[in-house]
């Protein structure tokens, strides 16, 4: 028997189509291959900005400092950065009120009762876990050494698992609306094909969304454009997706045609007619 061929590449109207009848391990394949991508980028994100920023920070905290009850007690600390780069940075912030102002695309403020996280869009406040905390340089340092690859491996992990399942559940919502569609267009696939398809059509955007994310890490692109690339992607999966489903092969009509009442009947078919030996000069007379 002969192996199925691979579907094209989908990066094209055609090569998204061709994945409605790829086998479904395959498009399985292709869901984890895009879930590691993501996966990838995140963990060299974390690695080349956060990680770095936590180290630095840990090191200027001072030797005698602890979070209990949920408030922070450090001993002879001020407020001021801890760490800061151009995409993090963390603060102790024990003044009221306040005096930071965010300088990084992420700011991290530690404060007496509770910790703020402020970006662009503002600021979210977290209280402290009520359960007793090392905020020294003396314990963090050692933990953060021996936790810190161990981290980096579960983002990398996780990540990986929840993009792979946010890609199907996703493919998943997006194949009902996609049904009424090729029903509309008189297209021919069923629900099944619709989910490849749909998988298919958001790899482009999956590998946009990495590469820009990689270079937000490399300092190529900033937050601004790093959210453009985020949100350019949906139009992207939508055009492709959609220009997949038009170049998908025409059902073929499977109503029966109506007899018609005004035609005559077919004649029965009857024995067949014996041959007339009268007619016959060589036949034998009786």
């Amino acid at each position: 028997m002969r192996a199925r061929s691979w579907p094209r590449l989908p990066f094209t109207p055609k090569g998204v189509a061709s994945w409605a009848d790829a086998p479904t391990g395959r498009v399985i394949l292709l869901m984890a291959a895009a879930s590691l991508v993501v996966s990838a980028a995140v963990a060299f994100l974390a690695q080349k900005v956060l990680f770095p920023a936590i180290e630095e920070a840990i090191q200027h905290l001072p030797d005698q400092g602890r979070i209990e009850l949920g408030q922070l007690s450090l001993e002879s600390a001020k407020s001021g950065a801890l760490s800061e780069n151009p995409w993090v940075s963390l603060v102790l912030d024990l003044d009221e009120p306040s005096s930071i102002t965010r300088t990084a695309d992420l700011q991290v403020r530690l404060q007496k009762n509770g910790w703020l996280a402020c970006s662009l869009a503002g600021c979210v406040a977290w209280p402290y876990p009520a359960a007793a905390l090392p905020m020294n340089n003396r314990e963090c340092e050692p933990w953060w050494g021996a936790w810190a690859p161990i981290l980096l491996a579960g983002l990398f992990l996780g990540t990986a698992l929840i993009s792979a399942t946010l890609i199907g559940l996703s493919a998943a919502f997006h194949a009902v609306p996609a049904n009424l569609l090729v029903w509309i267009l008189r297209r021919r696939a069923g629900f099944v094909g619709l989910w490849r398809i749909a998988v298919a059509a958001s790899i482009p955007s999956i590998l946009l969304v990495s590469i820009s994310l990689a270079a937000y890490a490399l300092g190529i692109l900033d937050l601004i454009q790093l959210l453009s690339a985020c949100l350019i992607q949906l139009p992207i999966f939508w055009g492709l997706g959609l220009a997949a489903l038009a170049g998908l092969p025409r059902r073929q009509p499977d109503v029966a045609q109506a007899e018609n009442p005004f035609a005559p009947p077919e004649p029965e078919p009857g024995p067949d007619p014996q041959p007339d030996e009268s007619k016959n000069p060589f036949a034998p007379r009786g």
